[in-house]
């Protein structure tokens, strides 16, 4: 269940739920640093209270661990669980579960029947500081369990444990499809670069979860090999992979792929036209400047700031036309990343448009707009 797909019916109880959850955690903090509660009865705490509540509350939890990866939730939130006090509460809880003592706990929970503590015990497995839980998490993933098979592969991508690329490569071939995902996408945590020839079969022939988990992982490794059926796969049906595929590709930044990616500015999907932006500025390609000149129209203002930070990146007077217009964009980040882009071109070119800014409501942009004009 992704975050933002989560009926709130009464914002109340959702409150109420959060501070409940982080009082869990900040009493078990508070209980342990009295009475010295050995660590694995502290985690105990922790996967009871994950026990107790709802898939979107879980999400934040998961969140404070610090990682992005769940097979019911993929992506994971990108800008939820902002709450300082219980942020910090779960890292410092969690960071406490470091010895030897903690991994049977938190191996059990690999196995329980509840999503949510399986996942949360397989990221405190990984941060555990020893290797009785890599032990641990070899063994699971190997487990007749598919549940616990895919939890341990996280696990092991949360690590980044090396020992562990066999093991999660024959996982690629598992007959079942959430521990593929899940292995694919821990290869990529790891950076295993023998695995891109299992990995690009997948982004060509598995199905559609798998094949978005490796072109993540293919994206992660930049291995320049992967261009060709990551290029490929921003022509599939698959909104998912189509957006994954763009961001792996601005992530190897190989100039092959500037061709397609100008295409997909054109994507009926905003999150797609965003990652091909996103991707064309990275690679910094000159032939990308007039397509992603005219993007600036985009309807969709997240697009419209994927595009300005782009053409940052690759500054040329002939976007100063498409650029200047957007000084008077309705969003604030939009007019911000416009004025990045502009001061990058710079005076004299750039100097009527920048002087412009400079009565902007938002100080920010006049900041920005003023370091521009200074910079030559």
């Amino acid at each position: 269940m992704h975050i933002r797909d989560t009926e709130v019916r009464s914002p109340a109880r959702w409150f109420s739920t959060v501070a409940v959850l982080s009082a869990t955690l900040i009493g078990g903090i508070v209980v342990r640093a009295e009475t010295n509660v050995a660590q694995d009865n502290h985690g105990a705490t922790i996967l009871a209270a994950a026990r107790t509540t709802d898939p979107a509350i879980c999400q934040i939890v998961l969140h404070s661990l610090r990682n992005f990866y769940s097979s019911w939730s993929t992506p994971m939130i990108e800008d939820l669980g902002t709450d300082t006090a219980a942020n910090d509460a779960a890292r410092w809880a969690t960071s406490r579960i470091t010895d030897a003592s903690a991994v049977p706990m938190l191996t059990n929970g690999l196995s329980d029947q509840n999503a949510c503590v399986r996942a949360i015990a397989s990221r405190l497995l990984a941060r555990t500081r020893h290797q009785d839980a890599v032990t641990a998490l070899l063994a699971a993933v190997r487990s007749n369990d598919e549940k616990v098979r895919e939890a341990a592969a996280i696990g092991l991508g949360i690590r980044e444990e090396k020992a562990a690329a066999d093991e999660l490569l024959r996982r690629m071939d598992d007959a079942a499809i959430p521990v593929r995902s899940a292995a694919a996408w821990a290869l990529g945590q790891i950076e295993e670069s023998q695995a891109v020839p299992r990995l690009i079969r997948a982004v060509r022939r598995e199905v559609a979860v798998v094949r978005v988990a490796a072109a993540r992982a293919l994206g992660n490794i930049e291995d320049r090999s992967a261009v060709d059926a990551l290029v490929d796969a921003l022509r599939s049906d698959e909104a998912d992979l189509r957006t994954a595929s763009a961001r792996a590709l601005g992530q190897i930044e190989d100039r092959r792929a500037v061709s397609a990616l100008i295409t997909a500015l054109r994507d009926p999907v905003p999150a797609v036209r965003r990652e091909a932006a996103r991707a064309l500025g990275s690679i910094e390609d000159l032939s990308a400047a007039d397509p992603l000149a005219r993007a600036l129209q985009d309807p969709e203002w997240e697009v419209r700031v994927a595009v300005a930070r782009a053409l940052e990146h690759i500054p040329t007077a002939n976007a100063i036309p498409a650029l200047a217009p957007h000084i008077g964009d309705e969003e604030v980040l939009v007019r911000r990343a416009v004025v990045r882009a502009l001061a990058a071109v710079g005076p004299p070119a750039a100097t009527d448009a920048l002087i412009r800014a400079l009565g902007d409501e938002d100080a920010e942009v006049r900041r920005r707009a003023a370091r521009g004009l200074g910079r030559h």
